[in-house]
């Protein structure tokens, strides 16, 4: 973690810490409404439960293999009393965002909420061993993805002059390190592509913050961490 002001460019971490805690915060404050439609893409099963706890309609992008969201879970949730609709959808692909976003507004009517949060990760020994194929993997989902569900995504929020855009981006987007090139590449992209974003938007009522979480213990990190 970075803390304090990087004195090359004059970056004060702490006070954009702050200001990024207090966005959330706002954020959540809005959490009384209860008929908002969020559409997350690729959020763990624990954080749906909490999101869809205080009532919000959910969208779930899955991956078109992620059948048991598609099936058991889903299922669970409508029981549950949630209206959840589960989409397959691959960020990289600006045909399946536009059918996947057609999908939702023809089931919803709107889409209030976007989470960008679709990720993956390669490992390398370092720049040198970094393969091309490995960069253009990580920089089409991570960083390419979040460009073209917002873009899909905030024309709906624009006719509305309502949204909320959510990119999740990474301590490593702040702070990079070797190994991860690519990864920490990306992230940091998404920062900034935040940043652009809310100037863009800000004018049509569409708030558009990233959020820089640690490392969580997923399928995708869990040999890593035993390394």
């Amino acid at each position: 973690m970075v803390h304090g002001e990087d004195k090359l460019s004059g970056f004060d971490y702490n006070e954009y810490y702050r200001n990024a805690q207090k966005d959330i915060e706002e954020l959540i404050q809005e959490y009384p409404f209860t008929k908002k439609v969020i559409t997350p893409s690729v959020i763990p099963e624990p954080i749906i439960l909490n999101v869809v706890a205080v009532n919000i309609r959910l969208i779930q992008e899955c991956d078109a293999q992620e059948n048991d969201f598609k099936g058991e879970f889903s299922k669970e949730l409508k029981q549950n009393g949630h209206d959840c609709l589960p989409v397959s959808c691959d960020v990289t692909d600006e045909e399946s965002i536009k059918n996947a976003v057609k999908a939702v507004v023809d089931h919803f009517g709107k889409i209030d909420i976007l989470v960008n949060n679709a990720g993956v990760v390669e490992y390398s020994s370092g720049l040198h061993d970094h393969t091309t194929a490995q960069w253009d993997k990580v920089l089409d989902t991570d960083l390419k993805g979040v460009f073209l569900m917002a873009r899909e995504v905030s024309t709906i929020m624009m006719k509305q002059k309502y949204g909320r855009i959510i990119n999740i981006s990474s301590v490593g987007g702040i702070q990079a390190g070797p190994a991860q090139v690519s990864y920490f590449a990306a992230r940091g992209g998404v920062v900034n592509l935040t940043k652009a974003m809310a100037g863009d938007l800000a004018p049509y009522g569409i708030l558009v913050n990233a959020i820089a979480p640690g490392v969580y213990d997923t399928e995708m990190t869990h040999d890593a961490l035993d390394a």
